[in-house]
């Protein structure tokens, strides 16, 4: 398959097949509860950046916010051609509120520390060529910011059910393709600033910000608070930080950068080589995308 870039996503899709499908325009245009909860959650953090941590003064009224936010995410879905599952229209209120509250928890616990540092920008566009005939590496990445000492701080937001071990984010291959980026990428910053693309050529703090940790616990809890103490939690309670917060400490070799890129290019050799197994999943395959498209063994139903 001749392609000119590979997204991010690609790296991380639990069946190979669905990547192939996709980039052959062979999925159902429609957006799952999971995926759109998703896009409002990133859109309702980069208004919350843009206009409240980094930007204006006015209140943060977080449903209201997160309605502005759905309604972005609506009309950028209506000009796609990719219409709301029947499920998501059903569980709206839920989406709401539930992305309004951790809103409020990620201002009320994040703010502090973020409002002191720089933001480069939302959904900044990230591009990375190594090889000549080898596609480019393309992606957004959801936060950039420098921290108080000047250092670049990566933050992607993610809105899943289960949480991460670090065994999972150490081997995560797109939180991997945006650390070699800071080394050897391109970047857009919609900082208000820059207007061509860039080149950073430095270390970067990972950062996989798990969104729903930032909600109360829903039931009496027992775990390690962020001193590290054992303490009974009651429903109703805040987390730890340290359950939502999850910084990835990468190896400080320049065999790391080699290890990742390695890797990168064994998956874009894979696709230039049409290989793209299929993987099923018992309960991915009931709501994937390109599920009316893909071969089945059994009799159609």
């Amino acid at each position: 398959m001749r392609l000119k870039e590979i997204h991010s996503s690609d790296l991380t899709a639990s069946c190979p097949k669905f990547v192939e499908l996709r980039l052959k325009g062979m999925t159902r245009p429609a957006a799952t509860t999971a995926l759109y909860r998703g896009l409002v959650a990133g859109e309702s953090m980069r208004l919350l950046h843009e206009r409240h941590i980094h930007g204006g003064t006015e209140p943060a009224l977080y449903s209201m916010l997160v309605s502005e936010a759905a309604a972005i995410v609506d009309a950028t879905l209506a000009a796609e051609g990719r219409l709301k599952t029947p499920a998501v229209e059903a569980s709206m209120s839920d989406v709401v509120t539930d992305v309004a509250s951790a809103c409020e928890k990620y201002w009320m616990k994040l703010q502090p520390r973020m409002s002191k540092w720089t933001l480069l920008g939302c959904e900044v566009p990230v591009r990375w060529k190594y090889a000549p005939r080898y596609p480019e590496f393309a992606s957004h990445i959801d936060c950039l910011l420098r921290d108080e000492n000047g250092g670049l701080v990566v933050i992607d937001w993610k809105w899943k059910a289960e949480s991460p071990t670090y065994q999972y984010l150490a081997r995560n291959m797109q939180m991997a393709c945006y650390y070699a980026c800071c080394f050897e990428g391109r970047f857009l910053l919609n900082d208000g600033l820059s207007t061509e693309w860039v080149s950073l050529c430095e270390e970067p703090r990972m950062v996989w910000l798990q969104l729903p940790a930032l909600l109360p616990f829903g039931r009496k809890t027992r775990c390690e608070d962020d001193k590290g103490m054992e303490v009974e939690f009651s429903r109703g309670d805040d987390r730890p930080i340290r359950m939502a917060w999850k910084e990835i400490e990468y190896g400080h070799l320049p065999s790391t950068v080699d290890d990742i890129r390695a890797a990168l290019m064994q998956r874009a050799r894979m696709f230039k080589n049409d290989i793209f197994p299929q993987n099923p999943d018992p309960v991915g395959c009931t709501i994937c995308e390109a599920e009316s498209f893909c071969k089945r063994f059994d009799t159609i139903v």
